[in-house]
């Protein structure tokens, strides 16, 4: 998949005493979340996401979410579009109930350190990049052969007409 498909890499950090208290509560609850949070804040299918197993970090975990991107032919940079979905749940509160009432956590948890990155798939990145220097070596080396090829038939054939 890796090498074929795009895919956006999101990493979120959830701290607070509530989410140390609960740290086995908190990986075993992953899977729920990850619907929640694809279908509720991301708006997409729960299938197109995966999580990582949580990290645990001071004072809490950090979310690790990979999302298969699906081009659409804009010129919005889905990197920008989902941490801009990502802000605007935590701002209203909404990321961080969703995790609450996911988790079993006693008390809201801190949300942030939100970071998006976009990945193009190893495939299209070597396609951006054109052909290595051995392979334009290669496919040159491989086109004079052929020329060769080819006039030595053309020479043969001509002889033979002669």
């Amino acid at each position: 998949i890796y090498f074929t498909q795009d895919f956006v890499y999101i990493t979120i950090d959830i701290k607070g005493q509530c989410v140390t208290d609960n740290l086995i509560m908190v990986m075993r609850k992953i899977d729920s979340t990850k619907t929640y949070v694809a279908e509720s804040v991301l708006g997409v299918n729960k299938d197109s996401v995966d999580f990582d197993k949580p990290i645990n970090i001071s004072q809490g975990v950090q979310l690790r979410i990979h999302i298969t991107y699906i081009h659409d032919n804009s010129e919005v940079d889905p990197a920008d579009h989902y941490n801009g979905l990502l802000q605007q749940a935590v701002k209203g509160g909404k990321l961080q109930e969703i995790i609450k009432n996911e988790w079993d956590l006693t008390s809201l948890p801190f949300v942030g350190d939100i970071k998006c990155v976009f990945q193009r798939s190893k495939e299209k990145q070597q396609i951006e990049k054109g052909p290595k220097l051995e392979d334009t070596k290669e496919m040159k080396q491989r086109s004079i052969d052929m020329n060769k090829s080819i006039n030595v038939k053309r020479s043969r054939y001509n002889s033979n007409l002669v």
